[in-house]
């Protein structure tokens, strides 16, 4: 919070001034993350996520170096909808081979 005191050498003109450019430097701010944060999603477009790739790594493991936190909630949303649909395969089968 910004606190301003009036004294006698806070003339109206200068509060102006103060506010003029505190909000100056919030919007040049507030441009900066906007476009650090454009500049991010367009980056995580552009790259593919390396847990839904195969492995190009000894032993199949996932390459850890290329992995972010942005890559985990997409993986686990693609797993548990091939998790899913590998269910319904297995209960399909069951109901049609096993007549219940």
């Amino acid at each position: 919070m910004l606190l301003i005191y009036l004294t006698p050498t806070n003339s109206p003109i200068n509060i102006i001034n103060i506010l003029n450019r505190l909000l100056t430097t919030l919007a040049s701010a507030a441009i900066v993350a906007g476009c650090a944060l454009t500049s991010n999603h367009a980056m995580a477009q552009q790259r593919q996520n390396p847990f839904l790739v195969k492995y190009d790594t000894p032993y199949q493991i996932p390459p850890f170096d290329r992995i972010t936190v942005a890559d985990y909630l997409p993986a686990l949303k693609a797993g548990g909808g091939r998790h899913n649909r590998q269910q319904s395969r297995s209960t399909d089968f069951l109901q049609h081979n096993c007549g219940s």
